[in-house]
C-alpha cells in the first residue's frame, strides 16, 4: 500500500510517502490517506504501479500543483 500524509492544517505542509510492503491489516491514522490495490494481482507487478504513482510524485508539474493548492488554502 501507499500511505500519503495529508497534513493536519496546524503547520507548513511537506509532502511526504511511502510505499508499504506488507500482507497483514495495517490501521491507517486520520492524518494519512491510503491508496491501497483491491484486485487480486501478481505482487511485482503491484510494485509496478505503485512505483508509477510514486514517479508521478516525483513530476516538477505534481510538486508545482501540490505548492499552488497550498497558496489558496486559507
Amino acid at each position: 500500500m501507499l500511505i500519503i500524509n495529508r497534513g493536519n492544517g496546524n503547520s507548513s505542509y511537506k509532502f511526504e510517502y511511502c510505499l508499504i510492503d506488507i500482507e497483514e491489516e495495517y490501521l491507517i491514522e486520520n492524518h494519512l490517506i491510503m491508496i491501497r490495490y483491491n484486485e487480486d494481482i501478481d505482487k511485482d507487478k503491484l510494485i509496478h504501479k505503485y512505483l508509477q504513482i510514486i514517479k508521478s510524485f516525483e513530476n516538477p508539474k505534481t510538486k508545482e500543483f501540490i505548492k499552488s493548492s497550498l497558496e489558496i488554502m486559507p
